[in-house]
C-alpha cells in the first residue's frame, strides 16, 4: 500500500478492532497493530460468518463478474459489517452510478501517475443524512386532536 494510500485511509482502519479484507492481499499491520485480520478471497467471503468492524475490498471487481460483486457487496454491508472499504486499481466495468447505488461515496479519485486507486467507503452511520423535515414537528398535530377523530 503506497504511503498517500495510508494516509487517505489511516483514520477508518486505526478506529476497527476487526477487518475481513477481500480480495489481493494487503498489509494492514502497519497502520494498525491491535486489530484482527482475516484475509479471503471472493468466492470463500460468501460463505464467512460474523460481524466486522471493516471489509475491505481490494480490485476484486476485475476478478468476478458484476452481479456476483453487487451480491457479495451488499451481504458484506447488509449482515457483516457496519463499513465498507473499496480500493479499485484495476479496470473495470464498474461506473461511478453502480458505486453509489450500492450507497458508497467515492473518498479518492484513482490517479495513474502516483497509482493511487479508487477509493470509494460505506459507513452505516453516514449512509443517510436526517432530512430537516424528519422530526416530531411534523409527525403529531395535537391541536387536532380534539376537533378530528381518525
Amino acid at each position: 500500500m503506497s504511503s498517500s494510500l495510508n494516509k487517505k485511509i489511516k483514520n477508518i482502519i486505526e478506529t476497527v478492532d476487526s477487518i475481513l479484507v477481500i480480495g489481493d492481499e494487503i498489509d494492514l499491520q502497519q497502520n494498525n497493530k491491535n486489530s484482527t485480520h482475516l484475509h479471503v478471497t471472493s468466492s470463500e467471503a460468501f460463505h464467512i460468518d460474523g460481524q466486522y468492524d471493516l471489509v475491505l475490498f481490494n480490485n476484486i471487481l476485475s476478478k468476478i463478474n458484476d452481479e456476483k460483486a453487487k451480491q457479495l457487496i451488499a451481504l458484506m454491508r447488509d449482515q457483516h459489517s457496519k463499513q465498507l472499504l473499496m480500493l479499485q486499481s484495476e479496470t473495470s466495468n464498474w461506473k461511478t452510478s453502480d458505486f453509489v447505488q450500492m450507497g458508497m461515496r467515492q473518498i479518492v479519485k484513482f490517479d495513474s501517475v502516483t497509482k493511487t486507486p479508487d477509493i470509494w467507503y460505506f459507513s452505516l452511520q453516514t449512509y443517510k443524512q436526517v432530512p430537516a423535515w424528519l422530526n416530531n414537528r411534523f409527525w403529531a398535530n395535537p391541536e387536532l386532536f380534539d376537533k378530528y377523530r381518525w
